[in-house]
C-alpha cells in the first residue's frame, strides 16, 4: 500500500472478484415438503427457481474464505497483497470476534485490521465496498471484501412468506488502486433507523435476549419481515440515490449496482 494519507492518481476500483456457492441445490419444488406453496408461487412473487444450501460441515467463515481466496486469484494476488478485510453478513460465525478475524487468521494476512459489518440485509456488500473506496482513495489500502450468509441455518423453514427467499452463498471483490481496475464512480448509502421495525430478527440480542422459551417458540430463527413497506421503500430509496450519483450510466460496461432488494424486490407484484 501506499504510505498512509496518500491519494492514488489511478483509479479505484474492482481489482479481482471471487463467488463460492455450496454445492447443494435446492428447487422450489422442494420446498412443498415443509410449506404450502409451489414452485409457480414462488417464481412469481421472487423470480427465484433455485437456491443453494450450505454443508452441515460448512459455516459462515468457510463461504468468506473460499470467495475471498477466488477473488484474490482472480487478481492474481496473494493474501500478504491485502492492507484490510472488511466482512458484511447477518449470519456471523459467532457473536465474538468478528468473522473477519477467521478468515484472516485462516489467510495467514497476520494483524491487518479486519471487521464486520452486521445488520444491514441485502445492502451489506454495497456498504463494504463503499467503505473499501474511501479506505483505498484516503490511504491507498488494497482492501478485500465480503459479503456472506448462511441463512438457512438461521430461518424458519416453516414460515413460507420468508425461508423461500432466502440460501447460502459468498461473494468476495479485491478493491484498490490500479491503472486497469473496474473503477467504481461514484457511491450513495443511507440508513432509516425509523424503519427498523419492517424487516430483522427481533429476539436474540440484548433487546429481546435468547430464553428457552424465546427458542421453543422458535422467535431467534423468525425473521420479521413486511414485504409490501420494504417493497415501497426499495423502490423509493433506490430512485432517489440514482438522483444522487453525479455520473450515471453511459455504456453497457458502467452500471449502476443496488442491493438485491431495491434491483428485484419479492414483492413487487403485490404480496404474498
Amino acid at each position: 500500500m501506499d504510505q498512509p494519507g496518500t491519494r492514488s492518481p489511478h483509479p479505484i476500483g474492482l481489482l479481482g472478484l471471487g463467488v463460492y456457492l455450496p454445492e447443494r441445490v435446492m428447487t422450489n419444488d422442494e420446498w412443498t415438503e415443509y410449506v404450502d406453496t409451489s414452485d409457480e408461487w414462488i417464481v412469481t412473487r421472487t423470480g427465484i427457481h433455485t437456491r443453494r444450501i450450505a454443508g452441515d460441515e460448512e459455516s459462515t467463515a468457510d463461504l468468506a474464505l473460499a470467495a475471498a481466496r477466488a477473488a484474490l486469484a482472480d487478481g492474481a494476488f496473494e493474501p500478504a497483497d491485502i492492507d484490510e478485510i472488511v466482512l458484511a453478513t447477518d449470519t456471523p460465525e459467532v457473536f465474538i470476534p468478528d468473522t473477519a478475524a477467521y478468515v484472516q487468521t485462516r489467510l495467514g494476512v497476520g494483524h491487518i485490521p479486519c471487521y464486520d459489518l452486521g445488520g444491514s440485509g441485502c445492502a451489506g456488500f454495497v456498504l463494504a465496498l463503499d467503505i473499501a473506496r474511501s479506505r483505498a482513495l484516503a490511504d491507498g489500502r488494497r482492501v478485500l471484501v465480503i459479503g456472506v450468509e448462511l441463512l438457512t441455518r438461521l430461518m424458519d423453514w416453516e414460515d413460507r412468506n420468508t425461508c423461500v427467499l432466502f440460501g447460502d452463498a459468498a461473494g468476495a471483490a479485491v478493491v484498490g488502486s490500479d491503472p486497469g481496475a473496474v473503477e467504481i464512480v461514484a457511491a450513495t448509502a443511507g440508513t432509516d433507523g425509523s424503519k427498523s421495525h419492517i424487516l430483522g430478527v427481533e429476539a436474540g440480542g440484548t433487546r429481546v435476549p435468547t430464553t428457552v422459551e424465546r427458542v421453543e417458540q422458535g422467535l431467534h430463527k423468525h425473521v420479521v419481515m413486511r414485504g409490501r413497506e420494504v417493497f415501497r421503500e426499495a423502490v423509493s430509496r433506490m430512485s432517489a440515490a440514482s438522483l444522487r450519483i453525479p455520473t450515471m450510466p453511459t455504456t453497457d460496461s458502467d452500471k449502476p449496482i443496488g442491493d438485491s432488494d431495491s434491483c428485484r424486490s419479492p414483492w413487487r407484484s403485490g404480496g404474498p
